[in-house]
């Protein structure tokens, strides 16, 4: 699994909520059935409704939110299908072939890595592949 060192790491968690914010702002009001697009949210709402599961009611509870490894299905109604773990200093995710109908969000962004990149220059931090030995 591809990483990332995250700079300074005490901020990794706010990076986090930025990167999922940009990836649902990036699906572009795209809804589907029920899960209709909800027009503008806060980064806020967005993390909340993450952390909550929002679009499946009840699901929080069978099925709790474990803060270092989000995954965003719908959210507000918009398709983003994305998951990735993180520790202070690190974001691991998978390398496998992102697909735009399936994560919409990858239209904008490309990679985990352009996102996460993104959202640190507009945070001011830094993101760079991990050197493993």
């Amino acid at each position: 699994m591809p990483e990332l060192h995250v700079s300074p790491p005490e901020r990794t968690e706010e990076l986090v909520k930025r990167m999922f914010y940009l990836a649902w702002q990036a699906c572009g009001g795209l809804g589907m059935g029920w899960l209709q697009d909800r027009g503008d949210q806060s980064e806020d709402s967005v993390w909340e409704a993450i952390v909550r599961k929002a679009d499946y009611p009840g699901m929080a509870e069978r099925h709790p939110h474990k803060l270092q490894s989000p995954y965003a299905d719908y959210v507000f109604g918009r398709m983003m299908k994305m998951g990735f773990r993180w520790t202070p200093g690190t974001l691991e995710f998978s390398d496998g072939e992102l697909r735009i109908d399936y994560e919409a969000w990858c239209g904008r962004y490309p990679s985990y890595q352009t996102l996460a990149e993104a959202a640190a220059d507009q945070l001011g931090m830094t993101v760079q592949s991990k050197v493993t030995a």
